[in-house]
């Protein structure tokens, strides 16, 4: 829920937890003043409104209306939504968050924010305003709408991708895919956190219903054109559904965060189908699938949003939303909450290091690991302790390496002309690094060198990712240097146009794998820019997760009891603590294993890596740490 400062017209909410404010949008023409009236409804016996949900734009830029016949200030995003919702024969009752809840009263504010649910739960329908078409034209808009209806429905209609590819070809479903994804990615709805709630808790009503009654679902409004929500919704599953065999087609892939949206509304469907979850693991199950990935102009709000989404129970009160507590306090008492309730470490690796002075084992939420796999229940291997009047966690570890040279940052350059360029000069840099750079342990050529680091960003994007097959990844690995622009790689002597991997749908072309392979890299680019690279004692070469965050010679590594992954801490000779730096990806893990030995999709999906850390912790004896 944004903030937005206005005079209040607002009367008092009553003492039943169901009271709410609707408003009455009066009647008008497009082009009119716009006039709204304020109502008192209980949703026990009302549920005669509907619920807008939308992105509230840059407050400091009003337009007036009238409420309750007084001038009251809207974003301009909402006062085209006003236009555009209506009527001109009748008023419509909508709830609006600007409008019925009275922004300037915090206590008000903190108990809205609870009950947001039940509001969009009980609403006759919800609307999603994207906002006007422009830059589009409505042609172009309402040609993308067809397009997702289109792509929704192929299995309802017994089709696949491969009719549309017959119907159109290649090039024509690519380009349309890509005006798809280039019309979400202008749409800032699709990137605001509140926006989870109002849509997801409608979820279930359709998809668990035995009619699946669509209608139940919101509707998106862009100017004057509708769109279903569960054609955006089978849109993007039917396209990410695509087998590998589609070349470009499956590496053109789909908005991420609209993705993302409609994974939350999946998470949220299974969390109620398990019924018997607890509220911490479905709190950190949300957190984990990313809802803080979204943005939100109050940071608290990256939390308390996700909380309406919970069901079955109630967090102790101190969680309650409380916008009077600062972002640091709420971090931290979700943070120690979740590593008492929760079941294993996972939350630490959620800590990105941008939020400033948070002890370091306080999760943020603002990092996405590669891969959490969760150990079983453990007992008796943490707890929490006072020093200096701050909370400190004490866990199990056990040392791998010690970091002996760190300082090489994948940092982007301006004058790049594109990402491969970064890639290409990055290895260049790196592979000079390697070889002359480390005094103990040395590398017989820089393509040795060259060929480790190629390797390591390489599975480090594919497990941190996964947005691209593991073929390809494979095949460029198969690859010695990397590809020059227009030059078809080869695989154990075979142009990879003819590799039986590519060729099933007949119509795979050199231009499609070019495509695919650009895709990969560019990937990778935005997988390790602004990440540090670091040689331990023994010889491995890591790559830090976080990003800007600097490893040290004398850092250790290592992996905390309860997690399922490599972490790099910190001595504090001053108290004998340890500070968190951060998650860590090597060529080397564990004691034993070699990384580079595994494919990419075993190295990806981390089961080797937890077979090896369970079996660490069972044959040698870790040590107590304290994380200050």
């Amino acid at each position: 829920m944004e903030r937005f400062k206005g005079i209040s017209p607002h009367r008092p909410l009553g003492d039943s937890p169901t009271e709410i404010r609707i408003v009455s949008l009066l009647p008008g023409e497009y082009g009119d003043p716009i006039e709204c009236v304020l109502e008192h409804i209980d949703t026990d016996t009302t549920k005669d409104y509907e619920a807008l949900s939308y992105c509230w734009g840059e407050a400091s830029i009003t337009k007036p209306i009238l409420l309750d016949n007084k001038p009251y200030p809207v974003t301009t995003n909402l006062f085209d939504g006003l236009q555009r919702l209506r009527q001109s024969d009748g008023p419509r009752r909508l709830w609006i968050d600007s409008l019925c809840i009275n922004q300037s009263d915090l206590a008000e504010r903190s108990l809205e924010v609870q009950r947001m649910k039940m509001i969009y739960e009980n609403a006759s329908q919800v609307l999603i305003w994207l906002g006007e078409c422009l830059p589009w034209s409505e042609e172009a808009v309402q040609s993308v709408f067809d397009y997702m209806t289109e792509i929704a429905d192929i299995r309802q209609k017994g089709q696949g991708i491969k009719d549309l590819v017959e119907r159109y070809g290649y090039t024509e479903l690519w380009h349309k895919q890509k005006r798809s994804n280039e019309f979400l990615r202008q749409r800032q709805w699709f990137e605001r956190s509140w926006v989870l709630q109002e849509a997801a808790v409608r979820w279930p009503i359709w998809s668990l219903a035995s009619t699946k009654r669509r209608e139940l679902l919101p509707i998106f409004w862009c100017g004057r054109i509708q769109l279903p929500y569960y054609c955006l919704r089978s849109a993007l599953v039917n396209w990410t559904a695509l087998p590998e065999e589609y070349g470009s087609l499956k590496f053109l892939g789909v908005h991420q965060p609209a993705k993302q949206h409609v994974d939350m509304s999946f998470v949220y469907d299974q969390q109620l189908r398990k019924g018997l979850i607890t509220m911490t693991q479905q709190l950190i199950g949300y957190l984990m699938a990313g809802a803080t990935n979204f943005k939100a102009t109050d940071p608290r709000d990256q939390i308390y949003a996700v909380l309406g989404l919970l069901s079955g129970g109630t967090l102790p009160a101190h969680l309650l939303p409380d916008y009077r507590k600062p972002i640091r306090q709420v971090l931290i008492e979700f943070g120690k909450y979740l590593l008492d309730e929760n079941m294993t470490m996972d939350a630490i690796q959620y800590r990105s290091g941008k939020a400033l002075n948070l002890p370091s084992w306080v999760p943020d939420w603002r990092h996405q690991p590669a891969r959490t796999l969760n150990f079983a229940r453990e007992t008796g291997n943490r707890n929490f302790i006072r020093a200096n009047g701050e909370w400190c966690l004490q866990a199990d570890f056990i040392q791998f390496d010690v970091i002996e040279e760190a300082g090489l940052n994948a940092t982007f350059d301006s004058k790049q002309d594109d990402s491969m360029d970064f890639v290409e000069e990055f290895l260049s840099s790196a592979s000079e690094w390697l070889c002359e750079g480390t005094q103990k342990h040395r590398y017989t050529c820089a393509g040795d060198a060259r060929r480790l680091i190629k390797e390591l960003i390489l599975k480090y994007d594919y497990a941190m990712n996964q947005v691209n097959g593991f073929s390809w990844h494979q095949l460029i690995l198969d690859t010695a240097m990397s590809l020059p622009a227009g030059e078809m790689p080869t695989r154990q002597g075979t142009e990879t146009s003819k590799d039986s991997l590519l060729v099933k749908s007949g119509t795979v072309n050199s231009s499609d794998i070019e495509t695919a392979i650009t895709e990969v890299w560019r990937s990778v680019a935005r997988a390790i820019r602004d990440k540090s690279i670091f040689v331990g004692a023994s010889g491995s070469v890591g790559i830090m997760e976080q990003v800007d965050m600097q490893p040290r010679s004398g850092d250790v590594v290592g992996s905390i009891k309860g997690t399922c992954c490599e972490m790099i801490l910190r001595p504090c000779p001053e108290n004998g603590f340890y500070k968190v730096v951060g998650q860590c990806h090597r060529s080397f893990q564990v004691m034993s294993i070699r990384m580079g030995d595994l494919d990419v999709k075993h190295w990806g999906e981390g089961g080797c890596l937890k077979a090896h850390l369970d079996d660490a912790f069972a044959k040698h004896t870790p040590y107590r740490v304290t994380l200050c």
